[in-house]
């Protein structure tokens, strides 16, 4: 009896997410990086409070923080947010309610106007997942924190 066809389906939906992937996860992290300027400029505006710039230097800002590092945590973080909210809550709880869990797990290290743009970067990584993929998903996701990593190490 033979099992050529064994791991075909899976090969090819691997395969498909690849593919969902490449092409959709470049075009979320301008999105993102936008939607986060505008909340930003929106909450100071508004005289909401904002993320303390020097908490952010503290965590982010220290002398262990390399290109490889930035790496290392971008792909893991986007790897295992995206896996826990997007992979396993958001198919039980639904996209806003997955979101409002990303949400919180953000809040103890920024601000009212950080804590809203992790929310709105988690539906637009909820949506990406809903018309693609969990891993096109996890590949925006740490695309987007390597970005945020990148500019922290260039001093912008």
């Amino acid at each position: 009896m033979s099992q050529r066809g064994v791991g075909a389906p899976a090969r090819a939906a691997l395969t498909a997410a690849r593919a969902s992937a490449s092409s959709a996860s470049p075009a979320v992290v301008p999105l993102a990086l936008g939607l986060d300027y505008l909340l930003t400029h929106a909450a100071a505006g508004l005289g909401l409070p904002r993320v303390d710039e020097d908490q952010l230097d503290r965590l982010f800002g220290v002398p262990s923080l390399t290109l490889a590092s930035s790496v290392a945590i971008a792909v893991a973080a986007g790897v295992g947010e995206e896996l826990a909210v997007r992979g396993v809550l958001q198919p039980r709880l639904g996209l806003v309610f997955a979101n409002l869990f990303f949400a919180a797990g953000h809040a103890l290290q920024y601000s009212i106007d950080g804590v809203l743009s992790v929310f709105l970067l988690g539906l637009v990584f909820g949506a990406l997942r809903r018309r693609t993929s969990t891993i096109a998903s996890m590949a925006a996701h740490a695309v987007y924190d390597l970005t945020l990593f990148v500019l922290i190490l260039a001093g912008a």
